[in-house]
């Protein structure tokens, strides 16, 4: 799966009110058995890789994401 988005973290905010410019995160993530999880999930249940569905999915290791591109634009 190739995931990109755009990020919501607030040192990314900070960021574009300073020089105006936004940035796109584009990774390969291994979802593998996905499972459906809520805000309270902490650990994916035994025999699952991810939680989630739709167009958002929750890692539970760094391995399973790999940043391949970041796209920086004003």
């Amino acid at each position: 799966m190739l995931g990109c988005r755009k990020s919501n973290s607030a040192e990314a905010i900070i960021r574009d009110c300073f020089n105006r410019s936004h940035a796109v995160n584009c990774a390969r993530v291994l979802v593998g058995r996905t499972t459906t999880g809520s805000s309270s999930t902490r650990v994916c249940p035994s025999g699952f890789d991810t939680t989630g569905g739709g167009n958002v999915f929750v890692t539970y290791h760094d391995a399973q994401a790999y940043g391949e591109y970041l796209i920086v634009y004003k």
